[in-house]
């Protein structure tokens, strides 16, 4: 019984000094790799985006080429110039691993990776409500000239009707941007804040 018990207390011993020799750095390292793992991911999702993108304002221009008013071209110029500046400060407003600064204390490092992956965020919802803003003006814009033939009743109707969807998309937009930023991010966050509690 005296044998069985040592033994126990020696596989106990063990078990603590590996555990112990789980450093926070060696930590810290785990979970930069699932940062940039993450990161991948979203690079390769933000390449789809753009890519399907183009091809919906290239479809855009080729089905309204043969019209010559100037409220349309004025409004698809509003339509494209934003969807391109939103594309371009999309990139660059990502987080980014590289950003990070390894040379900081660990605290500071964590609080430092949190930070810039909440404002990240913080940056793309500020965008996405410019975003939508001057898609709106752009699609009324379209609107004015695309429906002309009817009553003006029925015109300013329509207006709201596109108006309102547009500030149905910023809502949804928000809804499904904050709902990916907590499956994507929250987790490694939540990990990353575990450390500074050691």
């Amino acid at each position: 019984m005296d044998e069985l018990q040592a033994l126990q207390s020696i596989w106990q011993g063990r078990k603590l000094d590996t555990d112990l020799n789980i450093t926070p750095t060696q930590m810290t390292d785990s979970i930069i790799a699932k940062i940039k793992q993450t990161e991948k991911k979203v690079f390769r999702l933000n390449i789809l985006k753009t890519v399907v993108v183009s091809l919906l304002i290239l479809t855009l221009l080729w089905s309204l080429h043969d019209i010559r008013s100037p409220y349309v071209w004025i409004g698809m110029g509003v339509i494209v110039l934003s969807t391109l500046i939103m594309m371009i400060k999309n990139w660059r407003i990502q987080f980014k691993s590289s950003n990070l600064n390894h040379d900081l204390p660990q605290n500071e490092f964590v609080d430092d990776t949190i930070s810039q992956m909440q404002a990240a965020h913080v940056k793309f919802v500020k965008l996405f409500r410019l975003f939508v803003f001057f898609l709106m003006i752009g699609i009324n814009l379209l609107y004015v000239d695309l429906l002309q033939a009817l009553e003006m009743p029925m015109r300013l109707l329509l207006h709201g009707i596109v108006t309102n969807f547009m500030l149905i998309v910023f809502a949804l937009g928000r809804f499904i941007r904050r709902k990916k930023f907590k499956k994507e991010f929250q987790p490694l966050i939540d990990e990353l804040e575990t450390l500074t509690k050691q």
